[in-house]
């Protein structure tokens, strides 16, 4: 969906009204990210949800084993996402979800007569098996280099996809009027006009691999289904749901939002008032209000888009296994979850009750019916609404006494993704001034999937140049100078601000290099992370150029965790699973004054060398910044991908030029190459012997570009904290003199006098209930803003404050105008009040009392 349309032209310093039609996965995501987008840009934003039935979720919902809600709940459609739907993912972790066990004990795919495939979990890494095969009669798609640039294009095609999670790529490209200018954008609009069997070279490994993925994932075969919808298919990999279903996710997105949802509302036309505002009719007739944008979020009658119809059995058996020759060829101990492909299994349906097509996508054990139980539910999907009677699944688990409840449903689970020539046909996501249609995507991909992506990446867009990549915790605190010092802080907030004021991404520990266990190591207390011993750093080069900022240090890192020897690692936003490495990890940087976040970045670190750079414009001379912070480039080092001065001995902050991206090299005229790092490797062929294989060009240039020149340096002293860590202590003002700042609020626990628990309540949220030092992982949350003076909130439901009335430590209903609740969250850490008053922890008991200097007590840790 093209939610960026709506941020891109609504102005929220007035009170705007939207509709939204639908309560699914598109329409509770616009709801929620419209609201955070209006608060981040203190406007006002009221929204009316209309949804004809009377749950949330759209095609995501659950039904009880037996009927009863004793039994744990069980989904029936949109039952799992992957990790590449990286906002539900990230909607999990904000939301605290547990997420269900998967209950799978490995896949088969099974074509009719015997399994082609067997393994222990349905990732990458069985991909590779496949590819890797080195038996070609056990297992025919044995190595080849066509086989292996196939795997490849899935991995680049599942990249380009998550472009659509990139606010930088959004901001640059959108808004996209049409499907085909967002796929230009992409370059998939080929992937669409292509079935998937012609695009796959190799038959066997699509018509059995590919297609056990599309059948599961889509319920359609590989002669019927676009190039694209497969290539997404194989993304499928470590599914996830959450525990209760995956529509909780969209009710949370509903609740938070604090829209208005009317269930049970079913709309039957929307017509455009007299004053350009849109009227919503519903079967009742005509909605009190009139609305300024108009959001549909469910399939619209006048655009005929077929849907796969699903239909699902469920079941509950005692049975921990499928019986004895149930299916042809099933064998012993047969894997939990079978996969199917079509092409052996048009010949073989003798087992079934009539003559038919293997004519089922999967049978799984998807979980246990509840906690304690024997019985185990399994979840079939058919193509056929009659494929299973009671005696197929009684044949199927050993006889009527092993199946105890069967259920089924059909629904309209997914679009036909067939291949189109013609994708101008499709309708516009703008379908009127202030009229957007979310669905325009679903002949093209997920819907789920897509609008998620789209919409949940508008909010790091909304504010210019300013990309956060997660959110703030204990471990990625806001950027705070004069914080508690502590060796053994997990903070992982990468800093540059100067020459002298910075902090690396380090090893956590000196016993292992594990690129993702690594910390924030900072020259000066700061962002509540570890502090690098005087002496560690012998040189250090600070740059800034119009597309980023970037520093290089020598010294003894030995004395930060890195291991002698160590030759060098790379860190970046992205990692193998594209939430950053490390995972969660940020950066922040002081430009025009201000230390903002920002998304694209690199860094390199050895035992003696560090480099950093930090992305902070883009576009810039026609690179976005991912391009000019490139984090391919891993074995390359930091000489080559940040080229600038590495003399020891010296320490200078410098203006620079930006020079050419890594990797980028200048031809004639207005030409440029790209050199890419190259996969080498080995494969054991059927014979034994081990062949070395290489994809791309093995040559590599000997240096960058060129160095881009520098101006302006300014000799700097050393940087020093003067701190003996061993004995540390830190000068706090005695009080706070905070500036109100107009800044974003973050929900954070906060830890009494900078220790390792954490600020909670002393029973029941409730009036006058009191403050308490409790356990982090009982804490709530705070949503706190730095600055003020201003509200600080109990962030699970933000109907309480906290309250200094009578100098006690408590919390009351919030409200605005009460200056007991107006409070200052300063920048070392201490929540104050007018007249030089600070909460104060007192051997756990809190409450409001002077501001003293030194005072470790009155340090709340974020």
């Amino acid at each position: 969906m093209n939610l960026i349309y709506i941020l891109s032209i609504i102005t929220f310093t007035n009170a705007i009204r939207v509709a939204i039609v639908g309560s699914g996965a598109a329409g509770s995501t616009a709801a929620y990210y419209l609201t955070k987008a209006a608060e981040q840009n203190a406007g006002d934003v009221d929204i009316d949800v209309f949804e004809k039935r009377y749950v949330a979720g759209g095609r995501s919902r659950v039904v009880f084993p037996h009927n009863n809600e004793t039994y744990d709940s069980v989904e029936l459609g949109a039952s799992i996402f992957v990790d590449a739907n990286k906002n539900m993912v990230k909607a999990v972790n904000d939301f605290d979800f547990d997420l269900a066990d998967k209950g799978t004990d490995g896949f088969g795919i099974y074509n009719g007569k015997n399994f082609v495939f067997k393994s222990s979990s349905w990732t990458y890494l069985d991909y590779v098996k496949l590819i890797w095969s080195s038996d070609a009669s056990e297992h025919p798609y044995a190595f080849s280099i066509t086989l292996l640039t196939k795997f490849i294009q899935v991995k680049q095609a599942i990249d380009k996809f998550l472009l659509l999670y990139n606010p930088e790529f959004i901001r640059n490209h959108g808004p996209w009027e049409h499907v085909d200018d967002m796929l230009g954008d992409l370059d998939m609009i080929d992937l669409v006009k292509e079935d998937a069997l012609s695009y796959f070279t190799n038959s066997l490994f699509a018509n059995e691999v590919v297609e056990a993925a599309t059948r599961v994932n889509y319920g359609q075969n590989l002669d019927t289904i676009h190039a694209l919808g497969a290539l997404v298919s194989m993304a499928g990999s470590n599914g996830m749901s959450v525990e209760g279903g995956n529509y909780k996710i969209f009710e949370r997105f509903l609740e938070e939002s604090n829209a208005h949802v009317h269930f049970g509302s079913e709309v039957i036309d929307v017509q455009r008032s007299r004053n350009n505002q849109w009227e919503v009719y519903l079967t009742s007739g005509k909605t009190a209000e009139d609305y300024d944008y108009l959001i549909l979020a469910a399939p619209l009658p006048i655009f005929q888009v077929p849907y796969v119809k699903l239909h699902v059995t469920l079941l509950t058996t005692n049975a921990t296994t499928y019986a004895d020759n149930a299916l042809p060829g099933l064998g012993e101990n047969p894997p939990t979850m079978i996969l199917t492909t079509n092409e052996e299994a048009r010949k073989h349906s003798s087992y079934f009750t009539k003559p038919s097509p293997l004519n089922f996508n999967s049978i799984n054990y998807v979980q246990q019916a509840k906690e304690g139980s024997d019985e185990h539910v399994v979840k079939i999907f058919s193509e056929d609404d009659d494929a299973w009677s009671d005696g197929d699944l009684h044949s199927l688990f050993g006889g009527p006494q092993n199946v105890r409840w069967i259920h089924r449903h059909t629904f309209n689970a997914y679009p036909y993704l067939q291949p189109r020539k013609q994708i101008e046909d499709l309708p516009p996501f703008k379908i009127d001034e202030g009229l957007y249609y979310t669905n325009v995507m679903e002949p093209m991909i997920s819907k789920q999937m897509i609008n998620i992506a789209i919409i949940g990446s508008l909010l790091a867009g909304a504010s210019a140049q300013v990309y956060p990549t997660g959110t703030m915790g204990p471990t990625n605190p806001m950027p705070t100078m004069d914080t508690a010092i502590n060796q053994g802080s997990d903070a992982r907030l990468l800093s540059i601000n100067g020459p002298d004021d910075f902090c690396l991404i380090l090893q956590l520990t000196s016993t292992g290099d594990v690129e993702g266990e690594v910390v924030a190591w900072c020259t000066k207390p700061r962002n509540n992370a570890r502090l690098i011993p005087d002496g560690t750093i012998t040189a250090v080069h600070y740059q800034k150029t119009p597309a980023f900022v970037q520093i290089s240090a020598l010294g003894d890192f030995t004395k930060v965790n890195v291991l002698s020897g160590d030759a060098g690692g790379e860190l970046d936003p992205h990692g193998a699973t594209g939430e950053g490495n490390p995972i969660g990890g940020n950066v922040t940087a002081l430009v025009n004054g201000q230390e903002q976040s920002y998304e694209e970045w690199m860094s390199f670190q050895s035992d003696s060398m560090f480099c950093a750079r930090i992305c902070t414009n883009s576009p810039y001379n026609g690179w976005d910044a991912a391009t000019w912070c490139q984090h391919e480039l891993d074995e390359m080092g930091c000489e080559y991908v940040i080229p600038m001065s590495y003399e020891d001995g010296v320490f200078d902050s410098c203006d620079a030029d930006a020079g050419f991206p890594p990797g980028v090299y200048p031809q004639d005229g207005d030409n440029y190459s790209t050199f890419h790092q190259y996969y080498e490797g080995t494969y054991t062929g059927g014979d034994g012997l081990v062949t070395s294989y290489t994809v791309g060009t093995t040559v590599t240039p000997t240096g960058p570009a060129t160095t881009p020149a520098s101006s302006n340096c300014t000799p700097m002293p050393s940087p020093s904290h003067g701190i003996d860590i061993a004995n540390p202590t830190v000068d706090y003002p005695a009080a706070p003199t905070p500036v109100a700042q107009d800044d974003v609020r973050y929900d954070l626990k906060l830890h009494p006098s900078g220790g390792s628990e954490c600020l909670g309540l002393n029973g029941d949220v409730g009036n006058d209930a009191a403050l308490a030092v409790v356990s982090c992982d009982n804490a709530p949350s705070w949503s706190i803003k730095r600055g003020g003076p201003t509200l600080i909130r109990y962030a699970p439901d933000n109907n309480y404050c906290v309250d200094a009335g009578d100098n006690a430590g408590k919390v009351y209903t919030c409200y605005t105008e009460q200056p007991n609740q107006q409070l200052y969250y300063t920048d070392d850490n201490r929540i104050a009040k007018d007249g030089g008053l600070c909460l104060t922890d007192d051997n756990g008991s809190i409450s409001f009392t002077g501001c003293t200097d030194n005072n470790q007590s009155q340090v709340f840790s974020a």
